[in-house]
């Protein structure tokens, strides 16, 4: 989906039309998807010499829940429950759930991998630089080769990037993320070519933060 979102949206107000969960990180055991591969000549691949590729999806779940930030009756309240869901992010400790994900993988050795809610965390001072807290592709790439799975970027998309204050002088920004993984090594087996990355028409509008406000002081 495409979310056009401006600078000082309200952070996080269209993350449920992106998430299948706000409390439990999909730590699960997965079921991977075999798949027949065409041949480079767009053919079916059939008969002992078929080839198939091993398909999973993961939503890694962006670390925490977004609900108590989008029913906020006020600008105070809003920025009050931003801060708490982002003291949760940083609970959360995606590096320790990126090995406990990566350990998984590695039982299934997936030759593709799709995953949702690939964040982006930062932080700064309000109307100053962001720095990088959390971003969840790197630590999810680095813990796969860590058990010996190689993997690159076939696409990736943008959802959305929005950003809240937290305070008085501090601010948090998330992108959101959606991408495909290809295992690498496996030359002669298949190959990637032409990947292209789309979102779907459909749009949901949010309101600002001074339409918040506004509405507060109606």
């Amino acid at each position: 989906m495409e979310l056009r979102v401006r600078r000082h949206l309200m952070l996080l107000v269209v993350v449920l039309l992106a998430s299948f969960s706000f409390i439990v990180p999909a730590l699960a055991e997965t079921t991977p998807i075999r798949t027949a591969m065409a041949g480079f000549d767009g053919r079916p691949a059939d008969g002992p010499a078929a080839k198939h590729l091993k398909v999973n999806t993961y939503n890694l779940y962006l670390g925490a829940d977004l609900s108590p930030i989008i029913a906020a009756p006020n600008l105070a309240e809003m920025i009050r429950q931003t801060r708490i869901a982002y003291r949760h992010v940083l609970w959360a400790d995606f590096p320790a759930r990126a090995r406990a994900i990566a350990r998984l993988l590695a039982r299934q050795r997936p030759d593709v991998l799709g995953l949702q809610e690939v964040a982006l965390w930062k932080e700064g001072p309000i109307g100053g630089p962001l720095r990088t807290t959390v971003d969840y592709l790197p630590i999810l790439l680095k813990a796969l080769r860590e058990q010996g799975l190689n993997y690159e970027v076939a696409a990736k998309n943008t959802n959305f990037t929005a950003q809240s204050p937290i305070g008085p002088t501090r601010q948090v920004s998330l992108t959101d993320h959606d991408a495909i993984l290809v295992r690498t090594g496996t030359t002669g087996r298949w190959r990637v070519s032409h990947s292209e990355s789309h979102d779907y028409m459909a749009r949901l509008s949010a309101p600002s933060d001074q339409e918040v406000a506004r509405e507060a002081m109606t």
